[in-house]
């Protein structure tokens, strides 16, 4: 029997050849052509920037808050993307009690699944993913404005120095 299992098996690894395309150049193409998570957040992220960003003084400035929820939906899916899908505790939001609302909503929906508690179920699994991950969101669309005011100046023909005495960002047009 385990003759028979062992040359099957190396029948399946042999039945590939030459003829049969073996750099599957089609499938090759569509990998190099998909970007990873953490570049499609960041581009997401740039493009909210130059939408919604507002210049204040020296800096641009764009909170959480600013955004619509269609927006911070989307930040969030794709950043849970970039942890990999882990939603191991952010969906308690920052309660971790037995009675916190996650849970109620999650008992509740299964005793009387109905619209109503499957909407209050989305709703507070929402709020709770954003009350764990605002200050990482935050730090982000923060990141994000940085970015984008470094390319904005340096497009403009303004480079970046850090000032010696007080450690401050300042720009200079090149000469």
């Amino acid at each position: 029997m385990n003759n028979i299992s062992l040359a099957y098996c190396n029948n399946k690894l042999q039945e590939s050849s030459w003829i049969d395309d073996p750099f599957d150049l089609k499938t090759d193409a569509k990998r190099n052509f998909t970007m990873n998570n953490q570049i499609i957040l960041d581009n997401f992220v740039q493009s909210l920037v130059a939408q919604y960003a507002k210049y204040d003084g020296d800096e641009y400035y764009l909170s959480l808050s600013q955004l619509s929820d269609s927006d911070q939906n989307e930040l969030i899916r794709l950043y849970l993307e970039t942890t990999d899908r882990d939603t191991s505790e952010c969906i308690y939001g920052n309660d971790f009690s037995i009675n916190n609302s996650y849970t109620c909503a999650l008992l509740s929906m299964l005793q009387n699944d109905c619209i109503e508690t499957r909407e209050e179920f989305a709703r507070v699994t929402r709020q709770n993913i954003l009350t764990y991950y605002n200050d990482y969101l935050e730090e982000i669309l923060t990141t994000g404005c940085y970015e984008f005011q470094s390319h904005v100046m340096s497009d403009l023909g303004f480079y970046q120095h850090i000032d010696r005495d007080n450690g401050d960002h300042l720009w200079r047009k090149y000469s």
